[in-house]
């Protein structure tokens, strides 16, 4: 059997191949046979003048962006977006970022401080070198407060157990600083050098994410979704070429399959979202004037509640030569 349909069914590949190139329509083709490589395929798939897709919703699906990117592509070439953020807070970004090896991981509290330049709410807090640091630092920003190893050679601070959240008195603080040491002391490999953050405890609120990867083909792009376990069960994103205005995040939040939390769900408080989408504006606007320092960065989570929008972890990657990680 295949000798006799094999010839056919290339000879029409090579043909629509041909009649695709003489186009000024977008050709497509949507491959239905089961055998996913079977002859003629390769011919499709080899071609600059059509675009072969292995389902009807995955054709339709593209068909769709295509037309709506046409629709919007003079509005895209030429948006100007109102900055948010002055000449004052790139300096200062500039200088945080000063000396900073290639591929070098920043630590929570340098990540937030990159942030902060740029006037994106952080958590108040306070960095310890000694244990008695610690509880005058966290009297000073008051009862409860957290507690976290403060080392780029610990990212992931909850798993590795150097944590503590809600301390409610001084000898909470202490019994968390001792701990601190203790579980950095027994990490694989040379002990980091850890100070201990004190920060302040914020409660309520749902849980976003932002951040920004700097595409070597597109520079660097904005995302945003739903935090906490929302973000690895729905997989709840929205994305977009930084920067963006206040208005273009606004956008991005009510994309979501989660904004209805966001909005106010069953009689909850809406969260603040015109605070929500201007700190993901400043999140790109920092990303786009730092391409070239900046390889990534994630803010994770975003408290984000009726009276007050507070980044409460970050991290940031600097770039290595042509702003890749």
């Amino acid at each position: 059997m295949m000798s006799i349909y094999t010839p056919n069914t290339v000879e029409r590949a090579a043909y629509l191949c041909e009649v695709a190139a003489g186009l000024d329509k977008p050709l497509c083709i949507v491959w239905l046979n089961e055998w996913y490589q079977g002859p003629g395929s390769e011919v499709y798939d080899r071609s600059r003048d059509l675009s072969m897709f292995r389902s009807m919703r995955r054709c339709l699906a593209t068909l769709k962006s295509w037309m709506e990117y046409h629709e919007r592509r003079e509005a895209l070439l030429t948006r100007r977006t109102s900055r948010l953020a002055d000449d004052d807070c790139a300096a200062n970004a500039c200088a945080l970022l000063s000396g900073r090896r290639p591929g070098e991981t920043l630590s929570e509290g340098a990540s937030k401080a990159f942030l902060a330049s740029y006037g994106i709410p952080v958590t108040r807090e306070k960095l310890a070198l000694m244990e008695d640091e610690a509880v005058q630092a966290a009297a000073a920003i008051g009862y409860p407060v957290v507690l976290k190893a403060e080392s780029a050679a610990i990212p992931h601070k909850t798993e590795a157990g150097v944590v503590h959240l809600a301390l409610a008195d001084e000898h909470a603080v202490r019994t968390a600083y001792r701990s601190i040491q203790e579980t950095v002391a027994r990490l694989p490999g040379p002990p980091p050098p850890a100070g201990v953050s004190v920060q302040e405890m914020v409660s309520g609120g749902i849980e976003v994410i932002a951040g920004v990867r700097n595409d070597p083909q597109f520079g660097p792009v904005v995302v945003c979704g739903m935090g906490g376990v929302l973000v690895e069960v729905l997989r709840d994103t929205a994305s977009a070429l930084a920067p963006v205005s206040k208005a273009e995040a606004l956008d991005m939040l009510r994309s979501l399959k989660g904004y209805k939390l966001l909005a106010g769900f069953r009689g909850a408080k809406p969260v603040a979202l015109d605070a929500l989408a201007e700190a993901i504006a400043r999140i790109s606007e920092l990303a786009s004037d730092q391409r070239e320092r900046l390889a990534e960065l994630d803010v994770n989570p975003i408290l984000a509640s009726a009276d007050r929008v507070v980044a409460v972890d970050a991290l940031a990657v600097i770039a290595g030569p042509g702003g890749s990680g």
